[in-house]
């Protein structure tokens, strides 16, 4: 299973996805989506993930230039879980609910 990363580009933008390294001069980034950070009526903050390209077809790999890229990093295991909750359609139980379930 290829690690999940954040990419974030010289524009400003990040993007989250499966990161191959094609060559010396880009990488491809598949399932991409992007994480936009909005307040809660509680006053805490949320992160949701969107598509990162609106108008390109679903599923479609980006290739980015390095050129673009300032850095790539790891993400917090919180996105990563909602990122292939996101991008597989399983729900993944939380880890004591499934101690209580090999109790059982």
């Amino acid at each position: 299973m290829q690690d999940v990363k954040v990419v974030h580009l010289s524009t400003g933008s990040d993007v989250v996805g499966k990161v191959t390294y094609n060559d010396a001069s880009t990488i491809t980034i598949t399932d991409p989506v992007t994480p936009l950070v909005a307040p809660t009526p509680d006053g805490r903050m949320s992160v949701q993930l969107m598509p990162a390209r609106m108008f390109v077809k679903e599923g479609t790999p980006l290739e980015i230039d390095r050129s673009h890229v300032v850095y790539i990093s790891d993400v917090p295991e919180q996105l990563e879980k909602a990122y292939r909750e996101l991008t597989s359609n399983i729900v993944i139980a939380p880890a004591s609910s499934l101690s209580t379930l090999l109790k059982s």
